[in-house]
């Protein structure tokens, strides 16, 4: 979305700018593979291996699904109704305050831990391996579903509004949510909490003030 922005206010300039964050963006997702310890699946004989199986982290690839599965199996604590408590409110901006300090567990954690078999925290539970430790295999969707309803009813919105704020923070909420099937509800609340409901309350509040110039008096 800000590169839609920066499109449209230096048109010039874009073409240089998108090839080089897109080459900042591989580079970033490369190296961040390295810091995160993840296995070289080809041994190192093929970079391009690589890095499409450092990708599937990010996009919820068939690896992290399969490790969310044993997960489930190998730490049964982590279907308790109290992780998915946390997993929902701990991220949330203001209600965090109130339940950081409670004696609960992110399934996230439950995650890691069977990743690496260490304190590691690196890797991100993907939302229907997070789906499937709670609510089983056939409603193991039921997030993703939620997220994507949200998407469209925002979609909607941003068709409707005639505020260039709310079109470009709606946007930018409507990208984030597209990378779904990599992420969980712990990230994605995150995100809402922060672009969404933060300007939300915002703009509501800002609304009760209206800045008239006054018109110069004749003299």
């Amino acid at each position: 979305m800000s590169l839609i922005v920066f499109h449209r206010l230096f048109p010039t300039a874009f073409k240089a700018v998108a090839i080089g964050i897109s080459s900042l963006l591989l580079i970033i997702v490369s190296l961040m593979g390295q810091v995160r310890n993840i296995a070289s699946i080809s041994g190192g004989s093929s970079k391009l291996v690589d890095l499409t199986d450092n990708l599937q982290v990010y996009f919820g690839g068939p690896y992290n699904v399969a490790m969310a599965i044993e997960t489930k199996i190998l730490y049964p604590q982590v279907q308790h109704l109290s992780v998915l408590f946390f997993d929902i409110f701990r991220p949330m901006i203001g209600v965090n305050i109130f339940v950081k300090h409670l004696p609960y567990t992110y399934s996230n954690i439950f995650f890691n831990q069977r990743y690496y078999y260490t304190n590691q925290e690196t890797q991100i539970l993907p939302i229907i391996g997070q789906g499937n430790i709670f609510f089983g295999y056939l409603a193991a969707p039921l997030f993703s579903v939620l997220i994507v309803c949200l998407a469209y009813y925002l979609s909607i919105k941003i068709n409707r509004t005639h505020s260039l704020a709310m079109f470009y923070f709606l946007s930018l909420v409507c990208t984030r949510l597209g990378m779904v099937m990599g992420q969980n509800t712990m990230n994605i609340i995150n995100d809402l909490s922060y672009n969404l409901f933060l300007f939300l309350l915002i703009y509501l509040f800002s609304s009760f003030f209206v800045f008239k110039k006054e018109k110069e008096k004749e003299i």
